[in-house]
């Protein structure tokens, strides 16, 4: 989770510095599935991320969750890259 500061050029860079890395993270082949969220409610960005097979060793995370189940119909039908 990273803070979001009240707006300005720093906040831009921010977001600029999360999206590439969201980005990277998504081109691992151990990777399902990355988002960015703002959480409003801390005004943080939060990264999401899908491992297949688990979170290798000395990746970091805040919270990890082990995912059961992921129903996904069309999910090959979806475009890669930011979708705003």
């Amino acid at each position: 989770m990273v803070p979001l500061a009240a707006g300005g050029p720093e906040l831009s860079a921010v977001v600029e510095e999360e999206v590439e890395r969201t980005r990277e993270l998504s081109q691992r082949d151990s990777v399902h599935t990355t988002a960015l969220a703002v959480d409003p409610s801390r005004w943080e960005l939060v990264r999401f991320v899908l491992w297949q097979g688990g979170v290798p060793d000395g990746e970091p995370a805040t919270e990890r969750y082990e995912v059961l189940h992921l129903s996904a119909p069309g999910l090959g039908g979806l475009p890669d890259g930011r979708h705003w």
